[in-house]
C-alpha cells in the first residue's frame, strides 16, 4: 500500500511553484497506479494552466515495508540543501525548502527506481539516489561501497559548488 501525503505541482520550465494540496486518506496499491494518477494530474493541469506542469508526489509506503533488515526505519526522504553540509545534515528528514534557495537535492526512496523520480522533479539541478546508493548507507557490505560513495559525494559537491543564487546577485551560496 502506497501512501500519498501531499502534492505539489511546479511550472515545469522554471520551477516556480504553482499548487500544493495534502491528503489525509489516498492511497494506492500499486506504483504504476500512482503513477499513473500523476500523469492524468499532470494533463489536468496542463490544459488548465496553459504550459507544461510537473507534478511531485510526497509519499510514503506502509510502515511494515519501510523496516529494513537492520531494523532501521526507512522513510521515502527528500533532502533539500544550499550546500553539501546542509544536504547531509538533513538524511532522513523531511525539509521544506524556498525553491529558489535550492541547489541540490537528493531524494532517496526505497520503492522506487531513480530514473522514475527523476523524471518528476522540476529543479535543473538535481541528484537522485536510489535508498541502496544513499550516502550515510548503513548495508556497506556490497563491494564497491566506497567507490561509489566517493563518486556520489564528488558529483553532490560539483553541483553545490557551480549553483549561484537566483536572485540574480550572482554570488555563490
Amino acid at each position: 500500500m502506497i501512501r500519498v501525503l501531499s502534492i505539489t505541482g511546479y511550472k515545469a520550465n522554471d520551477s516556480t511553484k504553482l499548487f500544493y494540496e495534502s491528503f489525509h486518506f489516498k492511497s494506492f496499491t500499486r506504483n504504476q497506479f500512482l503513477t499513473m494518477w500523476r500523469e492524468e494530474l499532470e494533463r489536468h493541469y496542463e490544459k488548465c494552466y496553459g504550459f507544461e506542469v510537473k507534478v511531485y508526489v510526497n509519499r510514503r509506503t506502509k510502515p511494515d515495508k519501510e523496516i529494513d533488515m537492520m531494523k532501521v526505519l526507512m522513510n521515502t526522504c527528500n533532502v533539500l540543501g544550499k550546500d553539501i553540509n546542509d544536504v547531509l545534515s538533513k538524511s532522513r528528514k523531511r525539509e521544506l525548502v524556498e525553491v529558489k534557495q535550492i541547489t541540490c537535492m537528493i531524494l532517496f526512496d526505497a520503492d522506487h527506481e531513480a530514473m522514475e523520480i527523476e523524471r518528476q522533479l522540476p529543479f535543473k539541478n538535481r541528484m537522485v539516489y536510489d535508498y541502496r546508493i544513499k550516502m550515510e548507507n548503513r548495508f556497506q557490505y556490497e563491494p564497491g561501497y566506497e567507490d561509489r560513495y566517493e563518486a556520489i559525494k564528488k558529483e553532490v559537491i560539483k553541483l553545490s559548488e557551480d549553483a549561484f543564487v537566483e536572485d540574480g546577485s550572482g554570488k555563490k551560496l
